[in-house]
């Protein structure tokens, strides 16, 4: 569920679609919350619906991509959680079938 999420996330957010991909991103954790142990999916959840209520939707869909990264792929840091990620740069955002673009919000 996560990877598909993913998948259709990345395709709004490189088409500069990011509350569609936060929405997609936020109903997917939502629905699997209950199944992962992980608190920081949690704290993901909450700082990402308050960056969507300030119309950080960009930051919002990082901070859910990250933890969902997480998920998928644990960290062996410590200082993994959701106020370090929204300042990580993911280099794996980016589809690999489109150039990168430069990007004066982040």
């Amino acid at each position: 569920k996560i990877n598909a999420a993913i998948k259709k996330g990345v395709t709004l957010f490189n088409n500069g679609r990011h509350d569609e991909c936060l929405d997609v991103y936020l109903q997917t954790a939502k629905e699997v919350q209950p199944d992962v142990r992980e608190s920081y999916l949690n704290y993901a959840i909450i700082d990402a619906e308050e960056l969507r209520a300030a119309g950080k939707h960009k930051d919002g869909a990082w901070v859910m991509r990250d933890a969902f990264n997480e998920i998928l792929e644990p960290s062996s840091k410590p200082e993994a959680t959701t106020a370090n990620m929204l300042n990580e740069d993911d280099s794996g955002w980016q589809d690999e079938r489109e150039a990168p673009q430069d990007d004066d919000e982040m």
